[in-house]
């Protein structure tokens, strides 16, 4: 069986150093070759793997054989990962939020986003994590209060496929060309 997946690294708690495609044959006992869409983010000491059927792996070296699944037990696909300076944040389809205070097992608690479609992306910058997904949703949650999301969403069927944070913005991209950004991500859409 051959994996071929996008594989993303970064370096630091919030940024990502570079981006790389990675192809490898492999063991169909291999985490890599099972049907988990692999998102990786990479703290100082850890690694953490989000994807279909609600997966959650971490690892703190990042080797074949070192992940250990600590999936909540939903059945949802999750998308995307973020890191925030005391939490661990991951995102999926219908409205899933859960956060970490280090993304171990047992410790995953689920947030209310008030949100129930498909979140694709998460990010985090100055104290704030930033969701978006399909209709137009964009929501942010401060990381002191990650009960609490506020509704920036926008009218139209964007689906917003991109979020980073970086220089101090929020960034979101769209399957319309649609690019919105923000220095705090509870502004509406440039226009």
């Amino acid at each position: 069986m051959r994996w071929f997946g996008p594989l993303l690294l970064c370096c630091g708690c919030l940024s990502f150093a570079q981006c790389s495609l990675v192809t490898a044959d492999c063991a169909a006992a291999d985490m890599r070759c099972d049907p988990v869409l692999l998102l990786l983010r990479r703290t100082v000491a850890r690694f953490i793997a989000v994807g279909d059927s609600g997966s959650i792996y971490y690892s703190d070296s990042g080797q074949s054989g070192s992940w250990i699944d600590v999936s909540p037990g939903i059945a949802d696909q999750m998308n995307g990962v973020a890191f925030g300076s005391s939490h661990v944040v991951a995102v999926g389809d219908n409205g899933q939020v859960w956060s970490s205070p280090k993304g171990l097992a047992g410790t995953w608690t689920q947030r209310a986003s008030g949100y129930v479609g498909n979140i694709r992306e998460v990010s985090y910058g100055e104290g704030r994590f930033v969701i978006a997904g399909t209709g137009s949703s964009v929501f942010y949650a401060d990381e002191s209060d990650l009960d609490t999301w506020i509704d920036t969403s926008f009218v139209g069927g964007i689906t917003w496929s991109g979020l980073t944070y970086g220089q101090g913005r929020f960034v979101v991209v769209g399957n319309t060309c649609a690019i919105w950004y923000s220095e705090t991500a509870d502004v509406g859409p440039i226009p």
